[in-house]
């Protein structure tokens, strides 16, 4: 109680301090900027909030560090008013009066706290960014934001009209089969489709050089398939190193993974929850088998046909794209990351810090 008496005081004298004089007619600066920069927004409290930043005020807590506190909103007539408390890194979002912001986590006496083991601030919620873009930026922003501004232009090259059909023999399979018969058959009829003979056609390329570049992937198809589909045992199953959130701290790591069968092809997903939207190449249901345990999970599958990095990139988009299926299912806590010219298969883990990362 005494805790919260003094979040309470310190609201309204970050309030008093924050307005001051131009109290009255702060609301009206507010509304307008709401109106100019998110015509459509309707600000609302629940899962899926919309709140309004009124002011924001960096200060340092008892410990010496500094914290970022933000007054917040959902009122249009700004009545009602809330405390956001931002710690650790969470101190660097670049966030301003006006904005419109979403809020995960849990808010005791009006007051977010948002730190390094709890919550999720998304600034700009209903300005959908691709997961593709967010994890290409992790390097460099710069060269996320030109792609994402200039990609309308792009033309498919040689290697994306190759990626592009191996993702699609790959996603036939995964409902079919992985025979080297049927896969030389799948390859066969993508490779003849219309939409591809046009690009070959721009690119200057035949059906035979094609055909003869997906080939080579082929087998690792094959491979991968007989490595983590229908096994006799669990313990066929190659061993991988895997730790769920929702999983007993005490517990050894180590797991077999098998992939039970395909839920969904190229699922597209919009998540204003999270300010994010993506097309997940593979939906997978997928056995943990952890000893005498096994959990039964639905991940994200990202196909990769270039050369083989796990880099952080890739792992990022991967726990974005466990992000988007919250939107239509239970958390997935992970997903795999699969190059397809070596048949090599990761689990990415999606912890909270894994995702704050992001």
């Amino acid at each position: 109680p005494a805790l919260e008496m003094e979040q309470l005081n310190e609201l309204e004298l970050l309030m008093e301090e924050s307005f001051g004089e131009e109290a009255a007619r702060s609301a009206e600066i507010f509304q307008k900027k709401m109106k100019v920069s998110f015509p459509k927004t309707v600000l609302s409290r629940g899962v899926d909030n919309r709140y309004l930043v009124l002011a924001v005020k960096t200060v340092q807590n008892e410990e010496g560090s500094h914290e970022k506190h933000l007054i917040i909103t959902t009122s249009p007539s700004l009545e009602h008013k809330e405390l956001c408390i931002l710690r650790n890194d969470w101190c660097c979002v670049p966030v301003e009066p006006g904005d419109i912001i979403h809020l995960e986590g849990d808010c005791a006496s009006d007051t977010w706290i948002i730190d390094r083991d709890l919550g999720y601030l998304i600034l700009y919620p209903d300005m959908l960014i691709s997961g593709t873009s967010v994890a290409n930026s992790i390097r460099c922003m710069r060269r996320a934001v030109l792609s994402e501004t200039f990609r309308s232009s792009d033309l498919a090259t040689r290697q994306m009209l190759i990626g592009t059909v191996l993702h699609e023999v790959f996603q036939k399979a995964i409902s079919d089969s992985f025979a080297p018969e049927k896969l030389q058959e799948l390859a066969f009829q993508t490779v003849q489709e219309i939409r591809h003979l046009k690009e070959m056609y721009r690119l200057n390329l035949t059906q035979d050089e094609i055909k003869q570049e997906v080939e080579e992937y082929l087998p690792s198809f094959s491979k991968w398939a007989g490595d983590f589909m229908r096994k006799d045992t669990s313990a066929d199953f190659p061993q991988m190193q895997l730790s769920l959130p929702s999983d007993d701290s005490k517990n050894n790591s180590t797991c077999n993974i098998e992939v039970i069968k395909s839920t969904d092809i190229e699922e597209s997903i919009w998540s204003p929850r999270f300010g994010l939207k993506g097309k997940i190449d593979v939906t997978v249901g997928v056995k943990i088998h952890r000893g005498c345990e096994m959990k039964y999970k639905i991940m994200p599958l990202e196909l990769k046909t270039g050369k083989e990095s796990n880099s952080i990139e890739h792992r990022s988009q991967v726990v974005l794209y466990t992000l988007l299926s919250q939107e239509r299912r239970p958390d997935p806590e992970a997903g795999l990351l699969l190059y397809l010219k070596t048949g090599q298969m990761y689990p990415v883990p999606a912890k909270h810090l894994d995702k704050r990362g992001c």
